[in-house]
């Protein structure tokens, strides 16, 4: 399905409250993995990676990120921005996983968008629960760990 949402991400100011909240809510399973001076808590459902919480990179408000995969991340970032949304994360390499961007629409609502390269035999993504291997790009940034990519303000 094009344009599906492939992850969700929680970022808040308390990472345990958050993973003994909805561990018991919904008997998720996770994983903490080492992200660089942080851990990235991989959420699990029948074996297959739904999303992460995270301690939020500014300390700002605790919030829901849902993320939908694009073909060419540089062009839905764009016209993002030309729709009116403020581009709060442009495009950004996460090593291991792909590419992301993070936007408020012109209503509020916070929405991140990720394009991954799909490759056989590449490396296991910490994202998505598939295999990928990272293309060359020059134009994009390189963000050495997930949390360094989500750095923003509201």
């Amino acid at each position: 399905m094009a344009n599906a949402f492939v992850h969700v991400e929680l970022n808040t100011t308390d990472v345990d409250q958050a993973k003994d909240f909805y561990g018991n809510l919904f008997q998720w399973d996770m994983e903490d993995l080492p992200m660089g001076d942080t851990d990235y808590t991989m959420i699990r459902v029948e074996n297959n990676t739904v999303g992460g919480i995270m301690k939020h990179p500014m300390g700002g408000p605790t919030l829901w990120i849902p993320y939908v995969a694009v073909d060419d991340i540089l062009a839905a970032t764009a016209k993002a921005k030309s729709l009116g949304a403020n581009i709060i994360r442009d495009v950004t390499e996460v090593e291991g996983a792909g590419w992301l961007s993070i936007f408020i629409d012109p209503t509020g609502g916070v929405l991140g968008t990720v394009e991954t390269a799909n490759v056989a035999g590449a490396t296991q993504s910490l994202w998505w629960g598939r295999r990928f291997r990272l293309p060359t790009r020059a134009k994009r940034p390189l963000a050495r760990n997930l949390h360094l990519s989500l750095r923003f303000a509201f």
